[in-house]
């Protein structure tokens, strides 16, 4: 999924208006690996 983070968490969650905590979750999971993957290309 390309977009993947970015369409959970502003997308569905901020424009939706989707509270479902499992699409939180999801969001949260996808944003913590685009930042995981930043930090292993900046080190």
């Amino acid at each position: 999924m390309k977009n993947g983070g970015y369409d959970t968490m502003h997308l569905y969650m901020n424009y939706d208006g989707n509270q479902s905590k499992g699409v939180c979750d999801d969001g949260f999971r996808l944003a913590n690996s685009i930042i995981n993957r930043c930090e292993m290309m900046l080190a």
